[in-house]
């Protein structure tokens, strides 16, 4: 009997997919550490690869950290100009996340607050303790945090509206992570601040202009609505790595959150515009003690939301060969849910319906926050630790290559977790994942975007393998990971 040609087409055409798919699966870090200007000289280490079906990039953060940041002055401002730069050839993003920051002032604890505040002290013994407060203020220098006025908020919002428009008018999505910082510069977390959203329940914002709600989200809000093309995507959290104002105030913030919909969206049937709150990878209640808590309003709160977000800043342990096994990135929400469960809430089952989102995502080259590490494992074993203030080389982190290294693996393993079809895995939460941004700020700042992260002459925190391999994964979905793997641990027995 004489073979059937059409078979045997189709038994090469299963060889060649075979060999294609195990080629990918070898896929993994392969590129070594380099200078940039050896790097720039053989582009070719960086070869083409094919794009997986379904794959989330890794996008910049403009850290808009007070009125120096966005003010506009002569139609300009440094808000502006990082826009500029983020959305330039050398990065590739296809949505840009602001970081709007202004400050939080602590009221003395009284009656109300006295027993809650007690409770935390016990239950988070060592831990910074929670505060109070429902008033922010600007930030309007370094030194100084001043109560916003009509006139201040309108300049914020107008700034904020300027730099929003520049990314519309290139086609890019937006997304907004609020902060508040310590007003009084006296070392308080925002995690662990209760602050109310609104002072005596002033949703009008006709007697009190300096509240969360009125200060931070409804100009931030009318800046969306002044500048917004409507097919491009507005990822909008409430709050970003603020824990106890969310557990303290949820209720509110499932009012908010409707305000606003109906501000931006009143049908609420765009699918474009989304919600959500974003929260730190542990220590969740910012230290608000437990038993005040409520899982009923929370549940309530999930309902309204379209996404989750989380700080990514999880411990990271590499492999033997040096390489990091990227399913530890599942530890960002492991932690999240598991303490959840004290308020009896599951991720998986209560908030199924919900995009999650790497709201932060970095590593800061240091274990402690005080000095650079001094080896990449280290940097590695502790991300959300970096260098704070305007770039100094002789405190750069990433001016040691083992250090450096430690970067190139930690967006190695990122990009691994993110590329969902050219690295399959059994993972409870990566096909949830929807959306990863850097923290473009001190040492995190690995693409060199915030204006203190460079320094003229003296150099940056830039890490230029880093910052291309991240615009070409962002293009292709298919980041080259170095060849040359950490110096073995001797520790480390197979």
């Amino acid at each position: 009997m004489s073979e059937n040609p059409f078979l045997l087409s189709v038994e090469k055409v299963i060889r060649i997919l075979l060999v294609v798919f195990f080629m990918m699966l070898q896929y993994h870090c392969k590129r070594s550490f380099k200078p940039s200007a050896e790097l720039a000289s053989t582009p070719s280490d960086f070869e083409p690869g094919t794009p997986p079906n379904d794959y989330v990039e890794i996008n910049s953060s403009i850290a808009v950290m007070g009125a120096w940041d966005y003010t506009l002055v002569d139609g300009s401002s440094p808000c502006l100009e990082m826009v500029d730069k983020a959305l330039g050839s050398d990065f590739a993003n296809s949505t840009i996340n602001f970081l709007p920051t202004h400050g939080f002032l602590v009221d003395p604890p009284h009656d109300g607050t006295e027993k809650i505040v007690t409770a935390s002290l016990q239950e988070f013994r060592g831990a910074k303790p929670l505060t109070w407060g429902n008033r922010i203020c600007y930030r309007v220098s370094e030194r100084a945090c001043n109560p916003p006025t009509l006139a201040m908020i309108k300049t914020f919002e107008d700034g904020m509206a300027a730099c929003f428009e520049k990314v519309f008018s290139k086609g890019r999505g937006i997304s907004i992570t609020p902060h508040v910082d310590d007003g009084k510069r006296e070392g308080r977390w925002r995690n662990s601040h209760a602050l109310g959203l609104v002072i005596e329940g002033d949703w009008e914002c006709e007697k009190y202009v300096d509240s969360y709600y009125c200060a931070m989200l409804v100009p931030i809000a009318n800046a969306i609505k002044r500048t917004r093309i409507t097919s491009l995507p507005v990822y909008f959290s409430a709050q970003g790595e603020m824990g106890a104002t969310v557990f303290a105030y949820t209720s509110q913030y499932s009012h908010a959150i409707a305000l606003l919909r109906e501000s931006l969206d009143p049908r609420s049937d765009d699918p474009k515009i989304k919600f959500g709150i974003s929260l730190n990878f542990n220590k969740i209640f910012g230290n608000f003690p437990t038993q005040y808590l409520s899982s009923r309003a929370f549940k309530e709160l999930l309902k309204k939301l379209d996404f989750f977000g989380a700080s990514a800043y999880t411990n990271l342990t590499l492999a033997a060969d040096g390489s990091l096994p990227f399913l530890q990135f599942d530890q960002v929400f492991n932690s999240v849910n598991q303490e959840l469960a004290a308020i009896k809430t599951d991720l998986k089952k209560d908030a199924s319906h919900l995009e999650l989102i790497f709201s932060e995502v970095g590593i800061g080259g240091s274990v402690d926050s005080k000095k650079p590490a001094t080896s990449g494992r280290d940097a590695l074993s502790a991300p959300w630790a970096g260098i704070h203030g305007t770039f100094n080389p002789k405190t750069n982190p990433w001016s040691d290559p083992d250090v450096a290294n430690g970067a190139i693996q930690f967006y190695c393993g990122l990009s691994l977790y993110l590329s969902k079809n050219l690295v399959p895995s059994a993972s409870p939460w990566r096909e949830r994942v929807k959306g990863a941004f850097i923290w473009n700020l001190a040492s995190w700042d690995i693409q060199g975007l915030y204006h203190t992260s460079s320094v003229a002459k003296q150099g940056s925190y830039l890490i230029p393998e880093v910052g291309l391999a991240i615009k070409k994964y962002n293009e292709t979905g298919v980041y080259r990971c170095p060849t040359q793997k950490f110096p073995r641990d001797p520790s480390i027995v197979n």
